[in-house]
């Protein structure tokens, strides 16, 4: 069992690539939201004084997850995310080290299929924090303007920290307040930022079974998805389209992006987060079999026949073999697949060039 993921001090929460608006990828947004590069007041913690015995953390919590930003804004009326969900956590953690590494167990008295209320949960304690790194559970997508969700690859990672805020007399920690970050990529991408608070409610239930010895698995650093991370000029060419007439639709392009990967504590899957050099979200890529792929579904548009059409684009990038990271170059194959309406397809060649941190 892979033990659970810290974050990468390397990914800024600022950082970019490629989306996909009216079948056309490209450097631009198809919205304005920006994404913020700090948790705002009301999101901040509560408490600078933290209790120094992580061990504390056992007990029956209630949780309390309030999301305050989706793509940047807050959330409206009727969104999912919109409300606050509470949860109970039953905790036990052990402290087998290495150092003062410690390791949390979390069961949701009531699982479901969601992301914080499963049946197993498991945090690392290091320095004076939880966190955690796991894939998020699959959602339908249906892209904006459309009305039939679509088929893709599902790409979604979530991250979570918090920190113990108070603890009572016995050396029980009582309170802990944290972020948590979940990125979705594709067609339907978003990063949304919640606030979790939790509160001892009470001790263990009668017969809990003690945690086995589990010490901390040192999380790997020299981790190939990790290695696209920084400023990149990213820069896209066409290399073929059937019918030939295609091409005019997708000059070269160029601009500049940020990349930060978030990655399980393994190294075994990763997601490199995509923002605007203005810090808005657009999406991510997703690191499998030693490249970097993404797909996405374009909003309707119009063929030249006149009939509606969609386009569905997919690229993979290839770091060279044995590269340093980060990477300074890497270059691959995409394609633009119309879909319904009018029948067409787009070879294209996209390359990323490091420019720096």
């Amino acid at each position: 069992m892979p033990i659970a993921a810290r974050r990468p001090r390397t990914a800024a929460r600022a950082l970019t690539l490629l989306v996909i608006c009216a079948g056309v990828i490209g450097l631009a947004g198809c919205g304005d939201a920006a994404a913020p590069s700090a948790p705002d007041a009301a999101a901040a913690s509560s408490s600078s004084t933290t209790p120094s015995n992580p061990a504390g953390f056992s007990g029956v919590y209630e949780t309390l997850l309030t999301t305050y930003r989706i793509n940047g804004r807050r959330p409206a009326a009727g969104e999912p995310e919109a409300q606050p969900t509470t949860r109970r956590w039953i905790v036990q953690t052990r402290c087998d080290g290495p150092g003062d590494g410690c390791v949390t167990v979390a069961a949701a008295t009531a699982p479901s299929a969601s992301n914080l209320n499963r049946r197993r949960m498991v945090f690392v304690h290091e320095g004076d924090e939880w966190s955690r790194v796991t894939e998020t559970v699959t959602r339908t997508c249906t892209p904006a303007g459309t009305s039939a969700a679509v088929t893709e690859p599902w790409v979604g990672m979530q991250q979570s920290e918090f920190r113990a805020t108070a603890s009572s007399s016995a050396q029980q920690i009582t309170d802990l307040d944290g972020i948590v970050d979940t990125y979705q990529g594709g067609s339907c991408a978003q990063l949304v930022r919640s606030r979790i608070r939790l509160h001892r409610v009470g001790d263990l239930p009668a017969g809990t079974a003690p945690l086995p010895r589990t010490p901390v698995v040192a999380a790997r650093t020299d981790i190939p998805g990790a290695g696209l991370r920084g400023r990149y000029e990213v820069a896209q060419t066409t290399v073929s389209a059937r019918p030939a007439s295609l091409a005019r639709r997708f000059p070269p392009t160029s601009g500049e992006a940020r990349l930060a990967p978030v990655c399980l504590r393994d190294g075994s899957r990763c997601i490199i987060a995509l923002y605007s050099t203005g810090g808005q979200y657009l999406s991510a890529l997703s690191y499998r079999s030693r490249g970097f792929e993404r797909t996405t579904t374009g909003v309707p548009v119009t063929c030249t026949n006149g009939a509606t059409a969609v386009a569905r684009a997919s690229e993979r990038v290839v770091p060279p073999a044995n590269a340093p990271r980060p990477f300074t170059s890497v270059s691959g194959p995409g394609t633009t697949t119309y879909l319904t309406g009018c029948t067409g397809s787009v070879s294209r060649r996209t390359t990323l060039t490091r420019l720096g941190d």
